[in-house]
């Protein structure tokens, strides 16, 4: 994924800090990438908009869960996509997917050149 092949904007919210700073600085140098530590946060901070965003999702949130979270933002911005990281088993992450309607799903621990490889494929997703 270059710059040029990049959704408009890549939001992230990770609640563990540290995982959360690592993304945000690999994401950086490819999106413009905005990050939240929890979903209060991020709903009273984000915008509206049709733009091309993709969002990256923990399963596990600080008073929620990633699905639950996904229900609230799917109102706001109707065109974007949304990805789930999760730290169950790969079948249980998929069903998740499947019910919930997740554009793709990643399980932790991951490789960050794999998780570029979902961000690229979420984004072809795009009508041109």
């Amino acid at each position: 994924m270059t710059a040029l092949d990049a959704p408009s904007q890549i939001v992230l919210v990770e609640d563990n800090k540290a995982v959360n700073k690592l993304l945000h600085g690999f994401l950086r140098r490819r999106a413009k990438v905005t990050s939240f530590l929890d979903p209060e946060t991020a709903l009273r901070s984000l915008i509206p908009t049709d733009e091309r965003i993709i969002f990256i999702i923990d399963y596990h949130l600080p008073g929620t869960t990633g699905v639950a979270f996904k229900k609230h933002l799917e109102a706001l911005f109707p065109s974007a996509k949304y990805l789930l990281t999760c730290g169950v088993s790969t079948v249980r992450i998929s069903d998740v997917r499947e019910i919930a309607g997740f554009d793709a799903v990643l399980a932790k621990p991951y490789h960050l050149p794999t998780l570029i490889q979902k961000i690229s494929e979420i984004d072809q997703q795009w009508p041109e």
